[in-house]
């Protein structure tokens, strides 16, 4: 999928992934900044709940994605 699963590690407490190389935390960083640029920018509000679904969506399947590679 988008990450890669040697960029990330199992969350020490908690369920998760955890970033563990600079690609991990890039990966991460820009997922933040699209999710902060979507709420940032003035567009209707039903059409941003929409486009969170998707970018969350797509996030989730790929922590998955790479959860069961790891």
């Amino acid at each position: 999928m988008i990450g890669k699963p040697e960029w990330f590690t199992y969350r020490i407490f908690g369920w998760g992934l955890r970033p563990k190389t600079w690609q991990g935390w890039v990966y991460t960083a820009i997922l933040a900044g699209v999710l902060g640029f979507i709420t940032a920018v003035a567009i209707n509000e039903s059409v941003k709940i929409w486009i969170y679904a998707i970018i969350l969506g797509v996030f989730l399947f790929d922590m998955i994605y790479m959860m069961t590679k790891l």
